[in-house]
């Protein structure tokens, strides 16, 4: 099966070139503040986790946190910003079950066309 392409797409939004410039996006796009502190000595905090799997310094990444802690909303909004900041990235995103993969499916869609931030009302409009 080939690879569909759309008319009309825009160029992508810039990459941030830091960590601090990645946090900012997410705040600005989508209105989420992720924390950049690990509790724990030994653990990453969520900024970092994320950040790394963006930078493409990882490939590959199992996410283990407690219930409830933003793991799925974080993909998700991790998601949104290959597609609207890489060309020709593939990316996949594995659920325990059904209903966690809808979940994120869900998270998705609404980062992309009901964006929390101020920024990202008015920029998401063109995609």
């Amino acid at each position: 099966m080939g690879k569909r392409y759309f008319r009309g797409t825009v160029a992508p939004l810039p990459k941030p070139a830091t960590k601090r410039e990645f946090a900012a996006m997410l705040y600005n796009l989508f209105g989420l503040t992720i924390p950049s502190i690990a509790v724990c000595p030994g653990h990453s905090a969520p900024l970092d986790v994320l950040w790394r799997i963006y930078n493409q310094d990882t490939t590959t990444a199992v996410v283990v946190a407690a219930r409830k802690s933003g793991k799925t909303m974080g993909i998700a909004a991790l998601q949104v910003l290959f597609a609207l900041t890489y060309e020709r990235l593939e990316s996949c995103d594995v659920a325990a079950t059904k209903q966690q993969a809808s979940v994120c499916y869900e998270h998705s869609r609404n980062l992309l066309f009901n964006p929390r931030g101020k920024v990202g009302k008015v920029i998401l409009r063109r995609y």
